[in-house]
Order: structure tokens, then C-alpha cells, then sequence
């Protein structure tokens, strides 16, 4: 009888619950997207003998025009996303 009643209250208190859960469908542009990324991580993965992913990845490009003018930039990968928040480019 005990367990009927903790059962019953269980019930109660998820139906009563305000909040609400939402299922979102993802568009297959998202899940393209998402299935490429993971694929490109992989491929990186494999390609460096890492044991996991590579969470950060950021590259440098340091360029010099007639040897006295150096520019430089900076991007950044979060995930496999470019971080446009972290873009740098330097003289």
C-alpha cells in the first residue's frame, strides 16, 4: 500500500511540475551542419593521434610585405566553430 502512495505522489508532483519541456525539430541545413563538423573533428582527431576531440583549436597567419611591414591574424575554433569573438589581427 506504502508503494502505491509514494507512487501516487510521484504522479502528482510531475503533473503538477510548471515546467514545460519543448521538443524542437532540427532542420537538416542544422543537422548537415552538425554532422560535418563532427566528421572534420574525427578527421583531426585521427589525423594528430589525439585521444579526443580537439575542443580549441586556434590558427596564425604571419605575413610579411617586402620585408618590412609584418601582419598578423588570429582565429579560433570552439568545438569546431569559428569564435568570431576572438579574431585578432595585429601590425
Amino acid at each position: 500500500m506504502r508503494m502505491r502512495q509514494n507512487f501516487r505522489d510521484k504522479l502528482k508532483a510531475v503533473s503538477s511540475m510548471e515546467e514545460k519541456v519543448t521538443v524542437r525539430e532540427l532542420k537538416s541545413e542544422e543537422l548537415n551542419a552538425s554532422i560535418k563538423i563532427t566528421r572534420s573533428l574525427e578527421e583531426l582527431k585521427a589525423a594528430l593521434g589525439l585521444k579526443k576531440w580537439p575542443i580549441i583549436i586556434e590558427g596564425f597567419d604571419i605575413s610579411n610585405i617586402s620585408g618590412y611591414e609584418s601582419v598578423g591574424s588570429m582565429v579560433r575554433f570552439h568545438n569546431g566553430v569559428p569564435d568570431k569573438t576572438t579574431i585578432e589581427n595585429s601590425r
